[in-house]
């Protein structure tokens, strides 16, 4: 139990770190998108 425990928050660990560069390439690829999404 423990083990699957480390292994969960290890890969959510994971997510976390990659989900900013996500985040950067979506803003990257629809900046207008993002701009219109913003203003309303």
């Amino acid at each position: 139990m423990k083990f699957n425990y480390l292994q969960l928050s290890f890969k959510f660990e994971k997510w976390y770190e990659l989900f900013p560069e996500m985040l950067n390439i979506f803003i990257t690829l629809n900046p207008k998108r993002i701009s219109n999404f913003l203003n309303s």
